[in-house]
């Protein structure tokens, strides 16, 4: 986060002191935008290392009017570094449900120099991709809909967890990392998670050895209560436990609802439109004067 002080005041696009960083990587400075010169100096320092390699430079902002995710790129005279450049915004595109293809651009406009996209890619080697990655602040619309779902905390989550696997969609395509590697790095992980489990249920639940045999059921000298819900066979008979598991059901399927592996839901709560109403200030002082001349003539 590069603007931690200017969000606690409660500024909307500008830092404590006023200015906007996302139009200032070009004249930083380490008085006026220390966040965003620590910033440039990493990078800088990444990208010439000799050890690592700088692949993705991803700035995310939250976008005041359009609608969904989606990206703005950059464009370069050279054909295979521009085709490279928008192979991730296409991989993202499939990965997510929420990305809006027509909002994603691709320019390099001078009136955008002081963006991180635009002004990072000219002083970074040209194998760095720079993008913004820009989330609405309001919600998306699903494919062949056009209903509007309001994001939530959740969906932010998956925009996070969406572009996380894009990048792992990227190198696979790449080549960088083989398939094969990454289904038995997962294999692999399951296969302990499995181990790990059993081996904790087998040390916690286990019980000396005696001998058992099993008891006999009677149902002539079964009576069922309603007075219980933690049983099953009450929760069968007693109409008010019915709705007790219905509601339990639906709670069950509320919370299944968000995950990330969960269906879409069909059901979505439609928001209003934003509005804008205009006050003209001028004719209402206008009207109120000569009230105001009169009132005090009184006096």
């Amino acid at each position: 986060m590069l603007n931690p002080d200017g969000v606690f005041v409660g500024n909307y696009r500008s830092s404590a002191m006023g200015t906007d960083l996302n139009r200032s990587w070009h004249l930083c400075n380490p008085w006026c935008h220390p966040t965003i010169k620590a910033t440039r100096d990493i990078l800088t320092m990444l990208d010439k290392s000799k050890e690592l390699q700088l692949d993705f430079v991803v700035d995310i902002h939250a976008h005041s009017s359009l609608k969904g995710c989606f990206i703005y790129g950059n464009t370069y005279e050279d054909v295979y570094r521009y085709e490279r450049h928008i192979l991730f915004p296409k991989l993202l595109s499939t990965v997510a449900d929420d990305y809006t293809q027509s909002n994603t651009m691709f320019n390099s406009d001078v009136n955008k120099g002081g963006t991180a996209r635009r002004f990072l890619c000219s002083i970074l080697s040209d194998k760095v991709n720079c993008y913004s990655f820009e989330v609405s602040i309001y919600g998306y619309k699903l494919k062949g809909s056009e209903v509007t779902i309001p994001y939530t905390e959740e969906s932010y989550m998956r925009c996070g967890r969406n572009l996380v696997r894009t990048f792992l969609e990227y190198y696979h395509n790449t080549g960088a990392i083989p398939i094969e590697l990454s289904s038995e790095i997962a294999e692999k992980k399951r296969r302990s998670f499995t181990k790990q489990v059993k081996r904790r249920n087998k040390d916690r639940f286990q019980r000396p050895l005696t001998s058992r045999t099993l008891a006999h059921l009677h149902f002539q000298n079964l009576t069922i209560a309603d007075f219980s819900d933690t049983s099953v066979d009450d929760d069968y008979y007693s109409s008010r436990n019915q709705e007790s598991m219905r509601d339990q059901a639906s709670k069950s399927l509320d919370q299944s609802f968000y995950r990330s592996n969960s269906p879409l839901p069909t059901k979505y709560v439609v928001l209003p439109e934003p509005s804008l109403s205009i006050i003209d200030f001028n004719r209402e002082y206008i009207e109120r004067v000569p009230i105001e001349i009169k009132r005090n003539k009184r006096y």
